[in-house]
């Protein structure tokens, strides 16, 4: 994941933001080289870290395949990227198992 952050333009900002205060107004923060958005792992443009956890979450056999909202739900309880909902939709809506 952190190995992501070397081709994301805005990680890279926010990572060297964040190296001077831990924290900023906007809900980032950094916690042992991990970008964090308001408590949440954030992955930035990260596309298979996204999907990584897409698969795991949605496919897994606690609460899997519940569709896109509480795949939705649950993916942003625990992360954070750009266009996260529709991101997750699309996702889903692909799912051969939800459909």
């Amino acid at each position: 994941m952190v190995e992501g952050y070397a081709d994301d333009p805005i990680a890279q900002e926010l990572l060297t933001s964040l190296a001077v205060d831990q924290t900023n107004s906007k809900g980032y923060s950094l916690d042992n080289g991990v970008i964090r958005f308001k408590g949440r792992v954030w992955l930035g443009t990260n596309r298979l870290a996204q999907e990584h956890v897409m698969q795991a979450l949605h496919i897994s056999a606690v609460g899997g395949h519940l569709g896109g909202l509480a795949t939705y739900q649950w993916i942003k309880s625990l992360f954070a990227w750009p266009v996260l909902r529709e991101r997750i939709n699309q996702f889903v809506q692909a799912c051969t198992t939800c459909q």
